[in-house]
């Protein structure tokens, strides 16, 4: 079968309409991989700061009286899911890249 020009012009208008569909996808790509890495930072922060104003209100060795344990354990609860949501997408992220 020979390729007429038409047929060559046809291929080359949907080869571009393709690249320009990528170079979209791509620029979006990065915005959301720029907006998941400022959610990331800001996840890190709130536990750190979470963590640490939790570790102030039972300093002293009250944490580990028996009534104030489940209380410690429950208000660290975010701070450990949170740190469990980031090491998870950390080894997400080392598996794509490596």
């Amino acid at each position: 079968m020979a390729w007429t020009s038409a047929d060559m012009a046809e291929m080359r208008r949907k080869l571009n309409e393709k690249a320009i569909e990528i170079g979209r996808l791509n620029a979006k790509i990065e915005s959301d991989a720029k907006v998941i890495a400022a959610l990331r930072e800001t996840l890190k922060d709130c536990a750190d700061d979470l963590e640490a104003e939790v570790e102030a209100r039972y300093s002293h060795g009250i944490k580990e009286h028996p009534a104030m344990a489940p209380k410690y354990e429950r208000d660290m609860e975010p701070v450990i899911k949170a740190r469990k949501i980031l090491a998870t997408n950390e080894q997400a992220a080392e598996k794509t890249d490596g």
